[in-house]
């Protein structure tokens, strides 16, 4: 008889077939699988799927649970990379890179612009980075009182408005404030503050917020006492306290 003609009952689906689709087992009495190769394969899939259900991973570094096989979680993960001094160099150099370029920047404006639309910030950041942050500390540690983000003049908002010195601080982030709009709107906010006696304090830090927190509350404190390096006009000054250049 033809092999092709022979059929088997498989012990799983329990369907008659043909016997070339059983697999091939020496240590079977008739030389074949109990099970057809559909069958085998689903309840060899069945099997791994719950062995894997019940495997736990941990991540080495902070030690909660991940959910797959790995040697951190993708927070830790990161972190060990910018741990790496060649990687936290190349990545650091991408982003240099990346700001220098015009179609970037036209790229990151327009994402700002549609998020004011949409309403995310309201016309404000709400929430300070990490710079507005370094100099809240350091205001703090000076015992200045401040408003952060509620200070306006006209339909401009400043970053830092210093009731007793009557003075305001802005940070001129080296991307944005690089752009022309906000060339323009820094201009227009400077003469406002000139006009309203108000002394303002520009903060230009190199490129990638790489300043020394004790250089910053240094000139801080040498432009609130002195006003040195300001320029007067019609009551009020402009300093600008260049922390470095880019690197």
């Amino acid at each position: 008889m033809n092999r092709s003609e022979l059929t088997r009952i498989c012990n799983l689906c329990g369907k008659r077939k043909p016997i070339i689709e059983f697999a091939k087992d020496r240590t079977k009495r008739q030389g074949y699988d109990y099970r057809c190769k559909a069958c085998r394969r689903n309840q060899t899939y069945e099997y791994d799927r719950k062995r894997r259900a019940l495997r736990k991973y941990f991540c080495l570094d902070c030690g909660i649970e991940i959910s797959r096989m790995g040697r951190r979680c993708k927070s830790c993960a990161m972190k060990a990379k910018w741990r790496e001094p060649e990687y936290h160099k190349q990545h650091l150099k991408a982003l240099r890179k990346a700001w220098r370029s015009d179609n970037y920047r036209k790229q990151q404006s327009q994402n700002t612009t549609e998020a004011h639309v949409r309403g995310d910030f309201n016309g404000v950041y709400q929430s300070p980075t990490t710079p507005e942050l370094a100099i809240m500390a350091i205001l703090g540690e000076m015992n200045i009182k401040y408003e952060f983000n509620t200070f306006t003049l006209g339909s401009y908002t400043y970053d830092f408005y210093l009731p007793q010195h009557a003075a305001l601080i802005e940070y001129d982030g080296a991307y944005w404030h690089s752009l022309a709009k906000a060339k323009r709107n820094d201009a227009i906010k400077d003469q406002l503050a000139l006009q309203n006696a108000l002394m303002l304090i520009r903060i230009s830090p190199p490129l990638g917020h790489d300043f020394n927190h004790g250089k910053l509350k240094g000139i801080l404190e040498d432009a609130l006492s002195t006003k040195r390096s300001c320029r007067p006009a019609q009551g009020g000054a402009v300093c600008i306290l260049q922390l470095g250049g880019p690197p």
